[in-house]
């Protein structure tokens, strides 16, 4: 619920940062991590703006997924990269997106399969209207590790991300 109310809050206060037309300034926070993690402040909350994200890795991959058609490249921070920068090697992740959606990912699958916080799309920033800034992207693996059921978890907008204790 505190998640949800910080969310609310600060809706308003990134739409209104961000400008619609383009992709976030370098100094704008785009994404927030709450919860139960190594590295963080007293108030466990690190925030994160497009460069300290793009610093940590970067990673392409081209992709076809349940959402557009075709073949599509993405760029972005690997989860795993983040995940391991912030010190969670397990447990669930609850997503929350601008538009107030979210959904539970397992931290599993940051490790097992290569998802990343896409932030680019076919080499261009994403900007709100266009799924952005950050979208969650399961690659589709040809060993069939993918599933329809990924798709529920990837999650477009992706503003928060608060870590759940096991």
């Amino acid at each position: 619920m505190t998640l949800f109310r910080i969310a609310i809050c600060t809706i308003v206060t990134t739409i209104a940062s961000l400008n619609l037309g383009s992709s976030a300034t370098a100094q704008s926070v785009i994404l927030t991590i709450t919860g139960e993690m190594s590295l963080a402040n007293n108030k466990n909350t690190i925030d994160f703006d497009r460069d300290s994200l793009k610093k940590m890795a970067w990673k392409d991959v081209t992709v076809e997924n349940s959402f557009l058609d075709g073949a599509h490249s993405f760029s972005g921070t690997p989860l795993a990269d983040l995940l391991r920068f912030i010190g969670v090697s397990s447990g669930k992740l609850r997503a929350l997106a601008l538009d107030g959606y979210s959904v539970e990912i397992p931290v599993s699958d940051a490790f097992q399969k290569d998802v990343i916080l896409a932030m680019d799309h076919n080499g261009k920033p994403m900007r709100i209207r266009d799924r952005g800034p950050i979208w969650i992207i399961y690659p589709k693996q040809k060993d069939l590790s993918y599933r329809s059921s990924d798709d529920e978890k990837m999650i477009w907008q992706l503003r928060y991300i608060e870590v759940l204790a096991d």
